[in-house]
C-alpha cells in the first residue's frame, strides 16, 4: 500500500486538484466490481425466499373455502391452551465423551395433555464449546433468515439442530417417546440442549407461535 496505493492518492495535478490516476484506477474497479455485486441477487432472494414461499401459502390456505386456515387457528388455540401441560424428561443416559466415529444416542419421553406426536417437534440444538471454525460450512450470500435442520446461525452463534424422532412406544403413563441417534456435526468440546416446539405443516415460520420448552 505504502509504495503504490498512498502515492497514487496523493499525485494530484495542480490543474484539475486530484490524482488523475486514482480516478482511473476507481473509474476501473467500479467497472470490473459491480457487474457482480448488484440488486439482482437481493431482487432474487426476496422472491425466492420470501415472496414466492408466502404466496404459496397464501394460496394453500385459501382453498376449498379456507378451510386451512380454519383448521390451522382452531390448532393454535388447542396448542396454546394444551402447552402449559407438556413435559419433558430424559430417560436414556447421558454421555461426557464420545468417539469421533461413534453416535450420539438420546431418548426422551414428551408429555402433554391434549396434544399427539404429529403436535411437537423435539430438537436437539448443539453448540461448539471449542473446536475448529474451519469445520463450519460458510453461508451462501449472507446469514439470512433461513430456518432448516442442520447447522446455522442463530443469531452470532453457529448451532445445528437435530430433529428427535417420535418412536411408536407410549410409556404406562402416555408418555411420547421421541429418540435421537446421529453423528456429531463437529469434533472437539460441544453442549446440546434439548427443546420442544409446537408443530404444523401451515405454519408460517418453525417457531410462529413463540411457545418452547427446555429440557
Amino acid at each position: 500500500m505504502q509504495d503504490n496505493v498512498i502515492p497514487l492518492y496523493y499525485g494530484r495535478d495542480k490543474k484539475h486538484g486530484h490524482s488523475p490516476g486514482w480516478v482511473k484506477l476507481c473509474q476501473q474497479s467500479m467497472a470490473t466490481v459491480l457487474p457482480h455485486f448488484n440488486s439482482y441477487r437481493v431482487l432474487h432472494d426476496y422472491a425466492c425466499r420470501f415472496y414466492g414461499p408466502a404466496a404459496q401459502r397464501g394460496r394453500v390456505l385459501a382453498t376449498d373455502n379456507y378451510t386451512p386456515a380454519t383448521e390451522l387457528a382452531k390448532w393454535k388455540v388447542k396448542v396454546r391452551t394444551a402447552w402449559p401441560s407438556v413435559v419433558l424428561k430424559l430417560v436414556s443416559d447421558t454421555v461426557e465423551r464420545i468417539d469421533h466415529d461413534d453416535r450420539l444416542r438420546l431418548s426422551v419421553d414428551v408429555l402433554s395433555s391434549g396434544l399427539v406426536a404429529q403436535d411437537i417437534r423435539v430438537e436437539c440444538v448443539m453448540r461448539r464449546v471449542m473446536c475448529s471454525e474451519l469445520t463450519v460450512p460458510v453461508p451462501q450470500f449472507a446469514r439470512d433468515a433461513q430456518v432448516g435442520d442442520g447447522i446455522r446461525y442463530v443469531g452470532d452463534d453457529v448451532v445445528s439442530v437435530i430433529p428427535l424422532e417420535p418412536a411408536d412406544e407410549v410409556t404406562q403413563g402416555g408418555a411420547r417417546r421421541y429418540e435421537l441417534d446421529c453423528e456429531t456435526p463437529w469434533c472437539g468440546e460441544l453442549t446440546y440442549e434439548i427443546r420442544a416446539v409446537p408443530q404444523h405443516p401451515h405454519l408460517s415460520h418453525p417457531y410462529d407461535m413463540g411457545l418452547m420448552h427446555w429440557l
